[in-house]
């Protein structure tokens, strides 16, 4: 520039990386599960805290759990933090054991899944096709 020219650099931006969520499993609110009948109901509870990042900037969001193939799955919930069931915020499909909750936006966006936690149970039971030998592994 020309003398007396006052010249401003560009503001440099940071923008941090996106924060994952934090995902828990467990079982029947336990690490371990010990059954008392081979046809006993048991629940998985797979826990994700949204936490208060940038949810507004997400994509898609969904829930994903692979069950064991030897267990059959009788149903899926997803909760919200106080126990309100949100199944309907989503969509719940299960192949090969595979279970996925697909949210579906709000407003056109996720924000309103900021702050919050979701716990998707899938509610199984040991495949009445599952021989001692496949269980082996698992009995301890």
């Amino acid at each position: 520039g020309n003398e007396g020219d006052v010249l401003h650099s560009n503001k440099p931006t940071v923008t941090p990386p996106p924060v994952d969520p934090n995902i828990t499993k467990d079982v029947e609110g336990q690490e371990h599960l010990d059954l008392t009948n081979r046809d006993q109901e048991f629940k998985w509870n797979v826990k994700t805290a949204f936490g208060n990042n940038e949810t507004s900037t997400w994509t898609q969001a969904s829930l994903v759990d692979n069950v064991n193939q030897l267990l059959d799955i009788q149903k899926v919930v997803v909760t919200d933090e106080n126990g309100k069931d949100v199944t309907a915020n989503g969509t719940v499909t299960q192949a090969n054991n595979k279970v996925t909750f697909e949210m579906n936006k709000q407003a056109d966006s996720y924000d309103y899944l900021s702050g919050h936690t979701y716990t998707m149970t899938i509610t199984t039971t040991i495949k009445a096709s599952a021989t001692d030998e496949e269980l082996a592994p698992y009995i301890e």
